[in-house]
């Protein structure tokens, strides 16, 4: 990742009610992502977590409220350039195959992340290690030269996060990523985003129903309920302690 600075990504107040609906789904949401922190967001199914993250990425414009960037309203952003606010802002849905192009290769759409990267990004930064990162996700050169019907929904999901992390953005929003998983392949993502938030010094939004998962990898976990979210306490954990946090948890029977 490049050393441009990165900014918090906050919500305030969101009122939000779905075009086909009895009534608002979000009602005075309230939500911050730091730089250097992963957040971790968790709730039953139905209570709005992905309309959260599209809220978020500014693919939806709230009711009432705002969505901001550091000083800038994420809606401003987009309207800008589309490719502007994906650049500061990644996301990894749940569903990668409705993100990824069906025509193209997935080297190629991740090298054409990367260019945007590059030409946003200050002269001289470093490009991010992509082949490093592939590796770390058990994507292969063989694997990448494919197209998305012809690789699993993990191996594309795992191709998916490696486009959203080739952008640099500065906060990275993951929607049910290890949804289709398997626990060693999560366990590995999950570590991934721990070194993009505490090394690299990004934000991160982990969204899952999973709590015990939220838990072991979030700084900060939140549960949306009744259109807000409310901090939980949740235990640090280790992510190198193959006993406890992530390792543990993805592991349980």
């Amino acid at each position: 990742m490049t050393g441009t600075t990165a900014h918090p990504l906050v919500a305030s107040g969101v009122v939000y009610t779905p075009p086909v609906a009895t009534g608002r789904l979000l009602a005075g949401l309230d939500l911050r992502v730091e730089p250097g922190e992963i957040v971790g967001l968790t709730g039953p199914s139905g209570s709005g977590k992905t309309t959260i993250v599209r809220l978020l990425s500014g693919l939806i414009a709230p009711d009432a409220g705002s969505v901001r960037l550091g000083d800038t309203p994420v809606g401003e952003i987009r309207a800008a350039s589309g490719r502007a606010v994906r650049g500061r802002i990644g996301v990894t849905f749940q569903s990668p195959r409705a993100a990824m192009d069906p025509r193209m290769r997935l080297d190629r759409a991740i090298e054409l992340s990367a260019r945007e990267a590059a030409r946003r990004g200050p002269a001289g930064a470093r490009p991010v290690p992509l082949d490093g990162l592939a590796e770390t996700l058990g994507l292969t050169s063989g694997l990448l030269h494919r197209r998305p019907h012809e690789v699993s929904d993990g191996q594309l999901q795992r191709a998916a996060l490696l486009r959203t992390l080739a952008h640099q953005p500065e906060i990275v929003l993951c929607d049910e990523i290890t949804a289709a998983l398997d626990r060693i392949s999560a366990a590995v993502a999950m570590r991934l985003l721990d070194e993009i938030a505490h090394r690299h010094g990004r934000g991160v939004l982990v969204v899952s129903h999973d709590h015990p998962l939220v838990v072991a990898v979030a700084d900060r976990v939140l549960m949306v309920g009744n259109g807000r979210t409310v901090q939980r306490p949740s235990a640090p954990t280790t992510l190198s302690d193959p006993h406890s946090g992530i390792d543990s948890t993805l592991g349980r029977s």
